[in-house]
């Protein structure tokens, strides 16, 4: 019996030993959102009151891979930012963890550490807290910088307003949330994407009265003041009770906003005393830039270097510095050569706790001003970051000297001349349907992307051989035909002005001719916004539309599942097999001409049906040389004899499709292309 006991504890000790190694192999919580990390952080009900003392201290770690955790009471993983929260019961355990894995990866996140909001902290109560804004569109803002910076003529510009129509921005605001019993946020609701970080809830009633609570109030109220009705302004609590934003709440408030939509983010907060390893954010912010979200930030107020104030010292960041009404610098604001712009930041009416008006001061209040500029920017346009800079740059007026001025900046942005230029319709590059042919005329479309408003433009018939502007393009030569067709319809120019030139004779690469193709087929946007090709994946290279269009037609399937080898010559072989498929692969029973072409040639098919279309005869008699680079005055004859050259009316009436009874064949697979019906099957009797 005592043998049997004693078995049965051994084996319940190995299951155990088991279990505890299986659970040490991954000793910490994953998470994969910022909602789910505010979550895990945040305090827990029924202790609040003690939560000063319960907090853990933390520590924030950029790892990639689990690492020695021991001693850490908790850890939470957030695999997205390539980051570890540490939870330890002390501050000398937490700052041993920081030694241990060193000051360049490794924070401390505790209140003591955390970020503070930058005002100037004036507190100067206006006498009339019962006054409310009127939305309209002659709406007057509090705000002196409103008028003066040309937001408040922006807003109320009908033109403008008309112009713009159903566009929209959102601007993200990391702050201490706002009051929303606000008659301003009633009449003007926020955004339903808010949020609040501290308790975890998209629930922005639990505003406290401390003596920073009112700050994000009076942020959010600024923003409304200065801004059109048609941005929206998504409020985002980081700051605690105590008036602590920490490092990970702020990492986590930055990638909500991403992920949800924000086109701009305000941070009038900041380290106000940072050294150069203040990077924890520097990834994130990097990756905002990227996605296209400019982030606006607070110089500092503490009259010293803003390159000790984090993250506006950060290069990726726009940093703001305060003025006042005479635009002569605030003594409290930072300078250096960190500020990039100068706005105002002191005597300022904006609305704070419980609708009362208030007059206050800080660099905090003058980043929305910057901000709002740049919101009404991406309202005309979707700049990117750096356009949204340069545009900046382009609209200011110089303070203290010309050009970067250590207390200014570039200087003070005033929104005039752009508001001037936003109801200029901008218009698109367009595209052409349909395309000119030889005696008949062709039409360009054009779009304006603000407005969406169109425009037409006729193309002449391109008989007349004053369409041929190139000195290298005699009349008698075989391809003048094409290049005038091509050039004509916009589907290529000349390489040169200084001639000019439209170097016949030279190669093109498989991008271009794929570009050729869409172009000519109007520009249709692909269905899909990701590419399947590892060397196709820039978004602005100029034939990332084209190579997607081209795949999802069955045009291309790239040189092998992966890769589409866009800066490759394109060979005689290639051009005629993307003209067969965008024909629909028709069938063509002709004798093979050609000693370079066999039937087991991925090529064979399309060759033969380019000679018996008359599009190619080869380079001789026997030879059609598939492997040699296909010249640009090549590819534009054969653009030119398959698309804009024979008459094909006739084949309107077989598939019901309004096409003119002269319309050249092109036009019809246009025609075909835009219809409900799928162009491989449509196009193979083409």
């Amino acid at each position: 019996m005592k043998r049997r006991l004693w078995t049965i504890f051994l084996t319940l000790a190995l299951v155990l030993s088991l279990t505890g190694s299986a659970f040490a192999a991954k000793p910490y919580i994953e998470v994969s959102s910022p909602e789910e990390l505010a979550a895990a952080l945040a305090p827990k009900a029924g202790i609040l009151s003690l939560r000063k003392a319960r907090e853990p201290v933390r520590v924030l770690l950029r790892s990639d891979a689990a690492e020695d955790f021991s001693g850490a009471k908790r850890v939470l993983h957030y695999a997205d930012l390539g980051m570890f929260v540490l939870e330890y019961d002390s501050d000398a355990e937490a700052l041993a963890a920081v030694e241990r894995f060193g000051s360049d990866r490794a924070w401390l996140d505790t209140p003591e550490t955390g970020a503070r909001v930058l005002d100037g902290g004036t507190n100067d109560v206006d006498p009339d807290p019962t006054e409310t804004p009127a939305p309209s569109l002659t709406y007057t803002a509090r705000s002196w910088g409103a008028a003066e910076m040309g937001l408040e003529q922006f807003r109320n510009n009908e033109q403008i307003s008309a112009h713009l129509k159903d566009r929209h921005v959102t601007v993200a605001v990391l702050d201490t949330g706002a009051d929303m019993t606000v008659p301003l946020f009633t009449e003007r609701p926020l955004s339903p994407k808010s949020y609040d970080f501290v308790n975890a809830t998209s629930d922005l009633t639990d505003i406290t009265s401390g003596a920073a609570a009112g700050h994000g109030t009076m942020v959010t109220s600024l923003l409304c003041d200065l801004l059109p009705e048609r941005t929206e302004l998504m409020v985002l609590r980081v700051f605690d009770d105590s008036g602590s934003a920490s490092r990970t709440r702020i990492l986590a408030a930055l990638q909500y906003a991403m992920e949800h939509g924000a086109d701009i983010i305000n941070m009038s907060l900041g380290w106000e005393k940072a050294d150069s390893s203040y990077t924890f954010l520097n990834d994130m912010l990097d990756r905002l830039k990227a996605y296209g979200i400019p982030v606006v930030c607070a110089a500092g107020n503490r009259g010293a270097d803003a390159n000790t104030c984090y993250p506006a010292s950060y290069e990726t960041t726009i940093s703001v510095a305060a003025v006042n009404s005479t635009l002569n610098i605030e003594s409290f604001s930072n300078y250096g050569s960190s500020v990039d712009f100068a706005a105002p930041g002191s005597g300022l009416k904006m609305i704070t706790l419980g609708g009362a008006l208030k007059t206050d001061r800080g660099t905090s209040f003058a980043a929305p001003h910057v901000t709002a500029i740049a919101a009404d920017m991406l309202l005309c346009e979707d700049f990117s970051p750096a356009q949204i800079y340069n545009n900046l740059r382009a609209h200011r007026e110089d303070l203290g000297y010309a050009g970067q001025a250590v207390n200014y900046g570039w200087g003070f942005p005033r929104l005039g001349d752009f508001a001037e230029n936003a109801i200029t319709h901008t218009w698109s590059g367009g595209y052409t349907s349909p395309l000119a042919t030889k005696d008949t005329d062709g039409t360009r479309h054009y779009v304006c992307p603000v407005c969406g408003e169109t425009h037409e433009e006729t193309i002449p018939a391109t008989r007349s051989e004053k369409h041929n502007p190139f000195v290298d393009v005699s009349a008698d030569i075989y391809y003048a035909e094409g290049v005038t067709w091509a050039v004509a319809n916009g589907i290529t120019t000349g390489v040169s002005d200084d001639g000019p030139l439209f170097a016949p004779e030279n190669s093109c690469t498989r991008a271009q001719m794929v570009t050729f193709l869409w172009r000519a087929a109007g520009c249709p946007a692909p269905e899909t916004a990701e590419s399947p090709f590892a060397d196709v994946q820039d978004p602005d290279a100029y034939y990332y539309s084209a190579v997607l269009w081209a795949e999802e037609n069955e045009l291309t399937n790239g040189v092998d599942e992966t890769h589409f080898a866009p800066e490759n010559t394109v060979t005689r072989a290639q051009t005629v097999t993307f003209l067969w498929r965008l024909a629909g692969k028709p069938a063509v029973e002709t004798d093979n001409p050609f000693a370079d072409v066999t039937e087991k040639d991925y090529f064979c098919a399309p060759v033969l049906w380019a000679v018996a279309e008359k599009i190619t005869n080869g380079m001789d008699d026997a030879h059609f040389m598939p492997e040699s680079a296909c010249t640009r005055g090549q590819i534009v004859t054969f653009l030119y004899r398959d698309l804009g050259y024979r008459q094909c009316g006739v084949w309107s009436v077989e598939f019901g499709v309004e096409v003119s009874a002269d319309a050249d064949r092109f036009q019809l697979r246009y025609a075909l292309l835009n219809s409900t019906l799928h162009l491989p099957h449509l196009l193979e009797a083409l």
